[in-house]
């Protein structure tokens, strides 16, 4: 019953070609074992090449390295590449501070598209199933979210990502192992209590089955489903609306700022300027992490009434406050004196292994062949990158940022504002002329490129593939 169905996934919700490859996301797991030997079944049939990805997050001692060799072995029995990596969670967290279950969840997706890059797949695959879709559901529904929490994961999408399982439930997968002999590593951390995720699976989940019977789940994935829809819907009108309404231009920082025409805004149902406000937010912050719903009910909050004014202080240090008949959005930071700007240096010589101080930065470079490397290691870390010599265009050289400077990020479509990434990054104004540029003339009629922001993004220009022969890898550190 599974393969017809994955095959009919690929088909016709995530379209295969002949000859794409596909990069599937393994833990160990039972679901990510399952997604592995139906792929298998149906590659032939689609005329598709495999690839496995697997990170292991050192949360569980022991128990990660067993799952990583166990993986790897998987991998050598079925005669398919293997692309690894170990991120060192805890020890990241002891640094940055933050949830480490977010924290695992940035760097798996960020290591997922340097795999993909490398591996070149059309596609990433994970074993996300109908369960977690539920789990997924009430979780964000317990903290206050609106219809896009609500929806859950899409099936395909956000970028080149998909979920075939995303409509199976947990017991059609363990029936499907079960069938096939297929043996796959549990994570005992699924059942400490103290996480709320498996509270809901192991104690609310059970209980909504045993009051209002095993047709609940159901009830719920369908909801899931509609909030999508929905928010497909009010977020499209949500933009559309902004475009009207709002004014975006640079506060006295120089960071961005929108400003919103309240009156017009009442023109619409509570429902859109949610979604109009939210689309301001997500634009100014980059994102919508710990931006619930009462978050953006305050903000609206802030418009009732006549005129006056009135101030709010945000999550990911965003401001909102009412000028009179004018809602304004921005980012909050205290003004400093900007540190001067080294200026460019002079070009690297990349046939040669070298070292250079620009500003508070020293970075080294080495010249190498592409079999003696790991690329994923040398992908797009905070400290290090690599590029294809072949694609670089001479000279590259390092400079301070300038305004309007904008980067085209690995793993994302379009241009980012460099400031934009460097406030999302928590990098203080006072510091961000001292961020190094890595730069070539590989751009529009030998026009400059940025190549990496460096310590913080790389750039998609240059990746290491699987044709490069010549590569250069480049480390970097602070040392001020």
């Amino acid at each position: 019953m599974l393969e017809p169905r994955m095959l009919d996934f690929f088909t016709h919700r995530c379209p295969v070609q002949p000859g794409d490859t596909l990069l599937a996301a393994v833990s160990g797991g039972p679901d990510s074992v399952a997604l592995l030997h139906l792929l298998l079944r149906i590659r032939d049939s689609l005329g598709m090449e495999l690839h496995v990805a697997h990170l292991n997050h050192k949360m569980r001692g022991e128990e990660s390295e067993e799952d990583a060799r166990f993986v790897a072995s998987l991998c050598e029995d079925y005669g398919l590449p293997l692309h690894g990596r170990a991120v060192d969670i805890p020890a990241l967290q002891r640094q940055v501070g933050g949830s480490p279950e977010a924290l695992a969840r940035r760097e798996r997706y960020a290591f997922l598209e340097e795999a993909r890059a490398v591996a070149g797949a059309r596609w990433v695959v994970t074993g996300h199933n109908a369960d977690d879709q539920v789990e997924t559901f009430l979780l964000n529904m317990l903290r206050g979210a609106g219809p896009r929490g609500l929806g859950g994961m899409l099936p395909v999408g956000p970028g080149p990502i998909c979920r075939p399982l995303l409509n199976t439930w947990r017991e059609q997968i363990m029936a499907y192992l079960e069938e096939e002999d297929l043996t796959y590593r549990l994570d005992s951390s699924n059942e400490d209590l103290s996480l709320t995720r498996n509270r809901v699976r192991h104690v609310l989940v059970p209980l909504l089955n045993r009051e209002f019977g095993p047709g609940a789940r159901a009830v719920l994935l369908r909801e899931s489903r509609l909030m999508n829809e929905l928010d497909d819907y009010l977020s499209l009108e949500g933009e559309e609306i902004l475009q009207d309404l709002a004014r975006r231009e640079p506060d006295e920082g120089g960071s961005d700022r929108i400003r919103i025409a309240i009156p017009a805004l009442h023109q619409h149902h509570r429902v859109v300027q949610r979604s109009v406000v939210r689309t301001a937010v997500e634009m100014l912050a980059g994102g919508l992490e710990d931006i619930d719903l009462v978050h953006i009910d305050s903000i609206l909050d802030l418009l009732q009434g006549e005129g006056g004014t009135a101030h709010l202080d945000l999550p990911r240090r965003l401001e909102a406050w009412r000028e009179y008949d004018t809602l304004v959005l921005s980012l909050a930071e205290a003004p400093r004196t900007e540190l001067p700007t080294p200026p460019p240096s002079s070009p690297l010589d990349l046939d040669e292994e070298g070292e250079l101080r620009w500003g508070a930065t020293r970075v080294r470079w080495t010249p190498a062949s592409r079999e003696e490397i790991d690329p994923l290691e040398w992908a797009d870390r905070p400290g290090r990158s690599s590029f294809d010599r072949e694609a670089l265009v001479e000279p590259v050289y390092l400079r301070g940022i300038r305004p309007g400077d904008r980067l085209e990020p690995l793993g994302m479509a379009g241009r980012q504002k460099l400031s934009d990434l460097l406030i999302n990054r928590k990098v203080p104004r006072r510091l961000r002329t001292r961020v190094a540029l890595l730069c070539d003339n590989g751009g529009p009629e030998g026009g400059e490129r940025i190549l990496w922001v460096v310590g913080h993004r790389r750039a998609r220009h240059a990746t290491v593939g699987p044709d490069a022969t010549q590569v250069v890898l480049f480390e970097a550190e602070t040392i001020v």
